[in-house]
């Protein structure tokens, strides 16, 4: 299952990339996460590792991510390594536009078995959640503006 989405956000490419990959900051702005813990030491970066727990489709969900890319301040790209039966690699990718910044974030969910015969309806269902949450960063980034 594929998901994308992008959205403007009208902040400097450097601030937008700070925010959102301080990854703490999700609790904030993705109401589906609900706990994100950092369990490598040091700065994060490429080689960190975390912790995310989702509540989505009515379910938790515990997902551990390496850190493949990071490239500030232009991308993250994330691989889930154990826990969720449904493995996760996806790119937030940031790109300076005039009078602010494109945040676009892609990637692939591997549903399970006989799930992947519904990979278009749940990738329909998960537009309005990821479409949801870029728009509370958005309000949040642009609060000051």
């Amino acid at each position: 299952m594929r998901v994308s989405h992008s959205v403007f956000i009208r902040r400097p490419v450097e601030q937008v990339f700070a925010y959102v990959t301080n990854l703490t900051n999700e609790l904030r702005w993705q109401p589906e996460i609900k706990e994100v813990r950092i369990t490598s030491p040091g700065p994060l970066g490429k080689g960190s590792t975390f912790i995310e727990v989702r509540q989505s489709f009515g379910r938790k969900w515990v997902w551990y991510f390496d850190i493949e890319e990071f490239e500030f301040p232009r991308s993250i790209r994330v691989r889930s390594t154990a826990g969720s039966t449904m493995p996760y690699v996806g790119t937030r990718s940031f790109e300076p536009a005039p009078g602010g910044t494109l945040v676009t974030e892609s990637g692939e969910l591997t549903l399970p078995g006989p799930l992947r015969l519904f990979d278009g309806l749940f990738s329909y269902l998960s537009r309005r959640p990821l479409a949801l949450a870029y728009g509370n960063l958005k309000a949040l980034l642009e609060a000051d503006t």
